[in-house]
């Protein structure tokens, strides 16, 4: 993200669809972030910054943004 390696720790696939580019953040809420895939959108729900510990998206938006419409890659 951003030119930072975000590892993912906890995901769910939804039953969602996206027309967006596979790799594409389409939102980002307390629930996490839901990136497009080929089949169905996936569910980020904790993640690691590079020196940081692991937190719950919903911890870490709350002092840091996750722009919508990146694509990840």
């Amino acid at each position: 993200y951003e030119d930072k390696t975000m590892k993912i720790w906890k995901t769910k696939v939804l039953t969602e669809t996206s027309n967006k580019p596979c790799g594409t953040i389409i939102k980002v809420d307390k629930d996490g972030i839901r990136i497009s895939t080929k089949d169905n959108v996936v569910l980020v729900k904790e993640i690691q910054m590079p020196g940081k510990k692991r937190v719950l998206v919903s911890e870490y938006i709350k002092g840091n943004n996750i722009n919508t419409n990146t694509i990840l890659g």
